[in-house]
């Protein structure tokens, strides 16, 4: 393992050992009120207010992203690796690119984001998964398991996999409607730009009904 691998896993776990616990050994509690904290965050910034007026407004929450454009059909996690995020951006093909470090209201937020646009066809996943809080895997699982009756990921690694704030009908939409391309890993800019501008092209043929030729075959629009 590198140093720089090393370090990232001992903030991780510190971080881990901040959050009280509750009986089942999960941060119930400070996930409930991690939430209560960015919906405060939200309505005192005018994002609420101005999605309320404003329909056509996107991305519909806040969070760690980078926009680029909106009628792209890829969205991309670059999970715990920030520094893809601004050289993703501008790839061609991109309609929103950002970070994911929790396997619970970071996947809310994924979710919402990419359901309220109706382009975005694929999610892309890529850099390094958390060695802790495991996002990458959890979101794997979500979309090859979905969840259970409590909400909770089937068969997530990461820490207290439960979506608790969204409805299940956009969670099984999200599942049906989007494609993932897992590249958990992959950090090289070259071949990720060369994926996103694969798969913008092969969306573009889909949408005029053109047969396109590519490495990963991509299930046709449910």
């Amino acid at each position: 393992m590198s140093d720089q691998k090393k370090i990232l896993r001992s903030i991780m776990h510190g971080i881990k050992g901040l959050m009280p616990t509750d009986s089942s050994g999960e941060q119930t509690t400070s996930v409930r009120a991690y939430h209560k904290m960015l919906s405060i965050k939200d309505l005192l910034q005018g994002n609420l207010l101005n999605r309320w007026w404003d329909r056509d407004r996107w991305p519909v929450t806040s969070g760690n992203y980078l926009v680029g454009e909106r009628k792209s059909p890829v969205a991309i996690c670059t999970l715990t690796s920030p520094q893809l995020m601004e050289p993703l951006q501008k790839a061609e093909g991109t309609a929103i690119v950002g970070r994911l470090v929790t396997a619970n209201l970071g996947i809310e937020k994924i979710i919402r984001n990419i359901i309220s646009n109706p382009n975005i066809r694929y999610l892309l996943l890529c850099g390094e998964d958390s060695p802790v809080f495991h996002p990458g895997q959890t979101l794997h699982s979500l979309f090859e398991k979905g969840v259970d009756s409590d909400h909770r990921i089937i068969e997530a690694q990461g820490h207290y996999p439960v979506l608790i704030n969204i409805d299940r009908e956009l969670i099984e939409h999200f599942r049906n409607h989007i494609v993932l391309i897992d590249c958990t890993g992959e950090g090289n800019l070259d071949a990720l730009q060369r994926t996103i501008m694969r798969l913008g092209k092969a969306e573009t043929a889909l949408r005029l009904g053109v047969d396109y030729e590519q490495d990963h075959p991509i299930p046709p629009r449910a």
